[in-house]
C-alpha cells in the first residue's frame, strides 16, 4: 500500500506541474493578471511542500509508542504489533479506538509504517520495557506485496534495510521469531491473520493473501498462541458479496 501511494503521489505531481498545464502567451507580451500568474509559477513548490508534509506525518510515531509510553504507565498493560494498519497515521487509527473504550488499560502501539515481518522483529527490543501482559500481532501485508513484483522487492529492501529477500519462508521464520521472544519477556500472545489484499478473490494478491494467512495459523498452532482469523472472515465476506 505505502509503496503504491508513494507511485501515484508522484504521477499526481507530475501531472500537475507538467507546462502544459500553465497558459502559454506570445513572447514579450504581458500577462493579464500578475497576480494570477504568480500563483501558477508558485502552485508546483506548494504541491511538494504539501507531499512532504504528508510523508514526514506517515512516519511519525504514534504518541502512544512504548519508548513515549512505557516508563510511565502500570498495569495492565496490552500491546498491538505491526504495520501501517497499526501504526494508524495514514488510516484509522483502531488502537486509538480501544484506548477511548478501555481506560483502565495501558494500549500500546507499536505499529510501524511499512514494516516487514523483519522490521517487527528487529523492535521486538522496543516493548522489553513495557512488558506487556498480551501483545497482539498484525504483519504480514508488506511481506505479501514484496512477493507480487521485483520492484515491489526492491523497494521494501532499500526502505527497510534488508539483507535477504522476503518470501513465506522468512515470514514463518519471523513470526515464530516474535513470538518467542515476546514469551520470553512474560507476554501471552495473539496473532491476527493479514488482511486479504484487493477485493478480487480469483487474483494473485488475493491468492497471496490466503497463502500467507495460511502460514501465520500454522505458526499460532505450532507455537500454542491464540489466532483470530481475519483474512479468511474478510474472504468469506468478500465472497458472498460478489458470488
Amino acid at each position: 500500500m505505502e509503496g503504491q501511494e508513494s507511485s501515484n503521489s508522484h504521477n499526481i505531481l507530475t501531472a500537475l506541474t507538467a507546462t502544459d498545464h500553465f497558459p502559454k502567451r506570445p513572447y514579450g507580451t504581458k500577462p493579464k493578471s500578475n497576480m494570477m500568474y504568480l500563483l501558477l509559477l508558485t502552485l508546483p513548490s506548494f504541491i511538494l511542500l504539501a507531499i512532504a508534509i504528508l510523508m514526514r506525518q506517515a512516519f511519525i510515531p504514534p504518541e502512544d509508542s512504548p519508548d513515549k509510553i512505557c516508563p510511565t504507565q502500570k498495569s495492565p498493560r496490552i500491546a498491538f504489533l505491526g504495520d501501517s494498519l497499526t501504526h494508524g497515521r495514514i488510516g484509522e487509527n483502531f488502537v486509538k479506538m480501544l484506548q477511548k473504550r478501555f481506560t483502565q488499560t495501558v494500549i500500546i502501539n507499536a505499529g510501524g509504517n511499512s514494516d516487514v515481518s523483519d522490521s517487527a522483529l528487529k523492535r521486538i527490543d522496543q516493548l522489553i520495557p513495557c512488558r506487556p501482559h498480551l501483545t497482539y500481532v498484525l504483519i504480514g501485508t508488506n511481506d505479501i506485496k514484496t512477493t507480487l513484483s521485483e520492484q515491489n522487492m526492491k523497494m521494501y529492501m532499500k526502505t527497510q534495510k534488508l539483507n535477504n529477500k522476503i518470501d513465506k519462508h522468512s515470514y514463518e521464520r519471523n513470526l515464530e521469531a516474535i513470538v518467542k521472544q515476546l514469551k520470553h519477556i512474560g507476554s501471552d500472545v495473539v496473532l491476527i491473520s493479514p488482511p486479504t489484499i484487493t477485493e478480487t478473490v480469483d487474483s494473485e494478491p488475493f491468492r497471496r493473501s490466503t497463502e500467507f494467512a495460511k502460514i501465520t495459523k500454522k505458526v499460532a498452532d505450532k507455537l500454542s498462541t491464540d489466532y483470530i482469523p481475519f483474512n479468511e472472515t474478510m474472504a468469506e465476506t468478500l465472497q458472498k458479496i460478489f458470488r
